[in-house]
């Protein structure tokens, strides 16, 4: 047994610490050394993808049914293989005394949606998507407990890169999906909803970047014109799918942004500025805007939104006979699919009052707030505050999204995946700040 003497800090000595081994150092390098720097985007990103990123159509139907396709089964895989990933690699649960506010709520939504999908109306999907948003939260817990900030920037930047390649895909191939739809930007056969929820936050992401040099020289990757040219070729194509949610969460989301890190002396000339060149873009083309959202759609049409309002009063009534449990999970996806020809709550509220009930949206309500609160409450001039830019401006762009899409509060998508990882994020920079308060006082 050697015992050698730890090099001291630059930023702070080292007391009485050593490096005690069996064997001599050894030196990762390689494959090995390259999956250390990008395990979390290297597990994360590949379940997105086989959750969204679809090569062919499916009948609502059919899923429904609980039905296996080749797409399924490799959806099904690579949540699998995640799982048995982290059972080898951190086979070790959390102890429950160390478990944050923040992640004790993230634990409380997943078992609730989980235990739903045993009592659901389709039980064949509950369970599969039970399942999956289980792998999700130890993954997210996994992160929380063994990630760095680091991780976490270059997760950011894998999700921006692929989209940038999936923006590319959809110039070439994009596959039939209906007549609703037509013209409307997307890639394979993903529905441009989705696609405009996954380029919101992508444009989010980006614009953040290049709003903040602190940002950018976290990793040092690229210039900051990189990142200008994602955001512009990104918010082009979420201009393209004409998705009025995604377009709007983008639309508040990122003069939040701009507002957010801005020192308080000028945030009253900024927001001056911005409504003075909103009022004069409307002027003078709001009504070519007016017709781009209207998207050719009846005046009937749009007062209802869509028929959103008709799904919503009868999701109200199909609560108000079951309020505290709910029809249980991917109920609201089917219930009214026959009567209205909507599937899902196309609310996230809604869906998590239809799905799980009061139980359900105690827990769901308890997680936004509680990441909003720790996100918010990072002292200026620190890591947590820095990061925040990023996590906050992407909290608020699907919080407004999810009052016409209901991807936030149900398993296996972008929006779900994401709102557990902005949880894991925050709670890395907790430990984060938590090693330089300590540095900061040895």
């Amino acid at each position: 047994m050697t015992t050698t003497a730890a090099p001291p800090s630059r930023r702070a000595p080292v007391v009485h610490a050593v490096i005690v081994a069996d064997e001599p150092p050894r030196i990762i390098s390689g494959r090995s050394a390259w999956f250390q720097r990008w395990w979390v985007p290297a597990l994360v990103l590949p379940m997105m993808m086989a959750s969204d990123f679809k090569w062919r159509r499916r009948a609502a139907q059919e899923a429904l049914g609980g039905t296996i396709d080749v797409q399924v089964l490799i959806e099904l895989g690579v949540y699998a293989s995640v799982a048995i990933f982290l059972v080898l690699k951190y086979g070790r649960a959390p102890r429950l005394a160390r478990t944050s506010n923040l992640m004790f709520a993230l634990w409380a939504w997943a078992g609730i949606v989980f235990c739903s999908a045993f009592y659901s109306v389709y039980p064949k999907l509950g369970i599969v998507r039970g399942g999956q948003l289980m792998i999700v939260a130890i993954l997210a817990q996994t992160i929380a407990s063994h990630a760095t900030v680091a991780h976490m920037h270059r997760l950011a930047h894998g999700y921006i890169m692929m989209l940038g390649a999936a923006v590319s895909l959809g110039y070439v191939w994009h596959g039939p999906l209906n007549k609703t739809v037509a013209g409307r930007f997307h890639w394979m056969y993903v529905h441009p909803v989705p696609a405009g929820m996954y380029l919101m936050s992508g444009l989010i992401i980006a614009a953040a970047y290049t709003r903040s040099a602190d940002l950018r020289n976290v990793l040092g990757m690229w210039p900051r014109w990189v990142y200008g040219s994602l955001a512009t070729w990104i918010g082009l194509a979420l201009v393209l799918t004409k998705t009025r949610g995604s377009i709007a969460g983008a639309a508040v989301a990122i003069p939040f942004l701009l507002v957010f890190h801005t020192p308080a002396r000028t945030k009253v000339a900024v927001v001056i500025v911005g409504l003075l060149s909103i009022i004069t873009v409307i002027a003078g083309v709001g009504p070519a805007i007016l017709a781009y959202l209207e998207r050719g759609n009846s005046a009937a049409q749009l007062a209802t939104l869509n028929d959103r309002t008709n799904l919503w009063a009868a999701a109200i009534q199909k609560f108000s006979e079951r309020p505290f449990s709910g029809y249980g999970l991917g109920a609201s996806r089917g219930i009214f699919l026959d009567s209205i020809g909507l599937g899902g709550g196309h609310n996230a509220f809604v869906n998590v009052l239809v799905d799980q009930g009061l139980i359900g949206m105690t827990a769901f309500v308890s997680v936004l707030g509680l990441v909003l609160w720790q996100l918010a409450r990072f002292r200026p001039a620190t890591v947590g505050h820095r990061d925040a830019l990023i996590l906050l401006s992407l909290i608020v762009g699907l919080l407004v999204n999810s009052t016409t899409a209901e991807f936030m509060a149900v398993p296996a998508n972008n929006a779900s995946i994401l709102l557990f990882v902005v949880v894991a994020w925050a709670t890395v920079l907790v430990r984060a700040q938590k090693s330089v308060d300590a540095a900061e006082t040895t």
